[in-house]
C-alpha cells in the first residue's frame, strides 16, 4: 500500500481566486490614511499610512515613470 502525496492543509481564503475588499479611510483628527483589506469574514487586516508614506510612494511612481519614459525614448 503507497502513502497519498502530501497535501498541505485547505484554507478556503489562502487561494489565489479569492475575493478580497479593499477600503481607504481617514478620521476627521488624523494625518493618517487606513487601509482595510478583508480576505474574509474573519481575516482583516487595518494598516496605517501617513502622509509622509503617501508622499514617498507618489515621489517613488513619479521617478519610475521618468525612468521608463526615459529608457522607452533612448531605445
Amino acid at each position: 500500500m503507497t502513502q497519498p502525496p502530501y497535501t498541505p492543509p485547505h484554507d478556503p481564503y489562502n487561494r489565489p481566486d479569492a475575493a478580497s475588499v479593499l477600503g481607504l479611510f481617514t478620521t476627521k483628527d488624523s494625518s493618517r490614511l487606513w487601509v482595510v483589506r478583508a480576505d474574509g469574514p474573519d481575516r482583516v487586516r487595518l494598516h496605517s499610512l501617513r502622509r509622509w508614506k503617501l508622499g514617498l510612494i507618489g515621489l517613488l511612481a513619479l521617478l519610475y515613470g521618468l525612468a521608463s519614459l526615459v529608457h522607452a525614448l533612448a531605445g
